[in-house]
């Protein structure tokens, strides 16, 4: 629910939606193309970085992917 709420809160009017997706897997969408993937970094994202590669994205073209993963995830 963070990155939801930072979103939210750092790109107002956005819609953001989630799904349950595969085991194991947490991807980031923009506009249905993909702008994170814990599969293929092996980490979570950092939220920060979620919300500027939204703002600079121009709603045109590839989205630029985020790469660098929270060194501190906690699984509950």
């Amino acid at each position: 629910m963070d990155l939801h709420n930072d979103i939210k809160s750092g790109v107002p009017g956005v819609a953001v939606d989630g799904r349950v997706g595969r085991s194991t897997s947490f991807e980031v969408t923009l506009n249905g193309k993909l702008l994170f993937s814990k599969l293929k970094t092996g980490g979570f994202p950092i939220n920060t970085e979620i919300v500027t590669a939204i703002k600079e994205y121009k709603g045109e073209g590839d989205v630029t992917p985020v790469t660098n993963t929270a060194s501190n995830c906690v699984l509950l």
